[in-house]
């Protein structure tokens, strides 16, 4: 009866971390990708035709853009096949993949591309048309809630194994990057003046750890409250109102003082382990 509970348990697990996508979505990601296959083999063909007749002679160089572009046309044949044979757990055909992740290999092979007809100074209508709609693509993505999907995470604060929080950060197409904060402060810093939130933990969402493993590490992130007024989020009466001044933490003596420095409105409550960790500072008079 256990081992029965263990596996109804893992499975539960399995089918929430690759919930499969959404039909709404997935008919708006089919139409695309028709699209961006139309614009590969455009680019391709003319690619072809454009060498060939220039001179006779097909460079090396021009080689690179010739098999890049096959290579990419060849990825998005497969994306789109993958895309279309997804299906629910409960569907006969039943395919498990990480989509999204497939996804990131179209917009890798993509990438070469560009590079390769940007060092020829070559730069066809198709490919940046190509590149809006692997953006519209992405796009499409983010509206999809799963631990394996980069972009719907993209934004948004992550854990792994242990107490580090991680926040995901999109660097281009499929490309991101996990940015640790140095310490709780820096946490609650950036959530406040960068994310204009008030709670770090109502932005945490769920990953795989397998997907946390395949995002290359960002600057760590590190913030602090200098210059600001801060004060204890405990419920006790009396809690003294603090500016951070030269790494110290000043009380305000009187109400008259916290209202030269904005009033109430002016204050951030933090967890006191923030606090603590100031030295006192003089008393602001």
């Amino acid at each position: 009866m256990k081992k029965r509970v263990v596996f109804i348990i893992v499975l539960f697990l399995s089918l929430n971390l690759f919930a499969y996508i959404p039909s709404y979505i997935k008919e708006d990601l089919l139409k695309l990708t028709s699209e961006l296959e139309a614009k590969a083999i455009i680019i391709a063909q003319r690619s072809y035709e454009h060498f060939k007749g220039w001179d006779g002679v097909i460079s090396e160089r021009e080689q690179k853009v010739l098999f890049s572009s096959s290579n990419f046309i060849a990825a998005v044949n497969l994306f789109k096949k993958l895309l279309t044979e997804s299906e629910s757990f409960y569907s006969r055909s039943y395919l498990s993949t990480n989509l999204y992740n497939a996804f990131r290999y179209v917009a890798d092979y993509f990438d070469q591309l560009k590079e390769d007809m940007y060092a020829l100074r070559i730069s066809p209508y198709e490919l940046r048309e190509a590149e809006y709609i692997l953006n519209d693509m992405e796009g499409e993505f983010s509206r999809w809630g799963s631990a394996t999907n980069l972009s719907y995470l993209s934004g948004h604060y992550v854990k792994g194994r242990g107490d580090t929080v991680y926040y995901i950060q999109r660097e281009g197409i499929g490309k991101y990057v996990k940015r640790p904060f140095a310490d709780l402060e820096s946490l609650y810093a950036f959530t406040f003046f960068k994310m204009k939130k008030k709670n770090p933990w109502k932005l945490l969402k769920k990953i795989s750890l397998k997907t946390l493993s395949t995002v290359p590490d960002g600057k760590p992130i590190k913030e602090t409250f200098e210059g600001r007024l801060v004060m204890d989020d405990s419920k006790r009466s009396g809690i003294p109102v603090y500016l951070i001044k030269n790494g110290k933490k000043c009380p305000l003596s009187s109400p008259a003082v916290l209202n030269r420095y904005g009033g109430w409105k002016s204050v951030y409550k933090l967890p006191s382990e923030i606090i603590r960790k100031y030295p006192e500072g003089e008393a602001i008079k």
